[in-house]
């Protein structure tokens, strides 16, 4: 090898290892913003309905069973609050009306631990969630619904929290026909 072809190996190199941190500090930068992440998995019924909560004009988080004994306290504060930012933004205020309750299952709760240590940061809650009329106490559909983060910026159960509550509200919001149109 002469030279030329080592200095061409040495510059890729180091270009390699000076760009790579690049990558981990964009991601954080967009975490940081974006904070929490929340998905919502329909079960029943497995798809979107727009007509689903026709009439409903309050959405709020009622009784939660904590199944794994680890949810903070006020925890659900946080993904109230959340929940109500995004369907505000959405359209969908809270004038009188119809009240819809999400209540649910804790079935994990992980806070950052080993799997942090191993997988990177990660701090994640997943409810078997449930749409119930307020008044009647019919189920109107069920999904799994998770709140994540997976960042470093951006630990701690309100973010997890702020995820959850943006999933309920997804999920909300594909069965609302008000965010429909």
């Amino acid at each position: 090898m002469n030279a030329r072809s080592i200095l061409a190996v040495a510059v890729v190199v180091a270009a390699v290892l000076l760009t790579s941190g690049c990558g981990t500090a964009i991601g954080e930068g967009v975490a940081l913003i974006k904070g929490g992440q929340g998905s919502c998995f329909p079960t029943s019924p497995r798809y979107a309905d727009p007509d689903l909560l026709v009439g409903y004009t309050n959405f709020q988080i009622g009784a939660m069973n904590d199944e794994t004994g680890t949810v903070p306290a006020g925890f659900f504060d946080y993904a109230s609050a959340q929940l109500q930012a995004d369907l505000t933004d959405a359209g969908l205020g809270f004038a009188a009306g119809r009240t819809c309750v999400i209540e649910g299952d804790v079935v994990h709760f992980e806070t950052e631990g080993l799997s942090a240590i191993l997988l990177g940061p990660l701090e994640e809650i997943v409810v078997k969630a449930r749409l119930v009329d307020a008044d009647t106490g019919k189920v109107l559909a069920r999904a799994r619904c998770v709140g994540r983060i997976d960042a470093r910026l951006t630990k701690g159960a309100d973010k997890v929290a702020e995820g959850l509550g943006k999933a309920f509200a997804a999920w909300i919001e594909a069965n609302h026909p008000v965010s429909a149109q």
